[in-house]
């Protein structure tokens, strides 16, 4: 299934925040979501956009994975 959303942070304890566009698909079966960066919505100083894979929790209320890019490492999404 193809999937457009928006990834929206808040850095260090809002220090800095951001958002940018993501597509990607969703493969229901392995529950597995992968992402590719789009445009900057909101781009604070020396970020870079990324991608992401990851799988989405069984209630669904979960995303955790691995950044798509160097020098980034897991992270891990919660519904609010």
């Amino acid at each position: 299934m193809e999937v457009n959303a928006i990834f929206d942070f808040d850095y260090k304890n809002r220090t800095r925040t951001g958002a940018f566009y993501v597509d990607g698909k969703y493969y229901l079966e392995t529950k597995v979501a992968i992402f590719e960066p789009g445009d900057w919505i909101r781009n604070p100083a020396r970020f870079s956009s990324v991608g992401m894979d990851g799988v989405v929790s069984s209630n669904g209320q979960v995303y955790a994975g691995k950044i798509l890019s160097g020098g980034c490492g897991e992270f891990r999404l919660s519904a609010i």
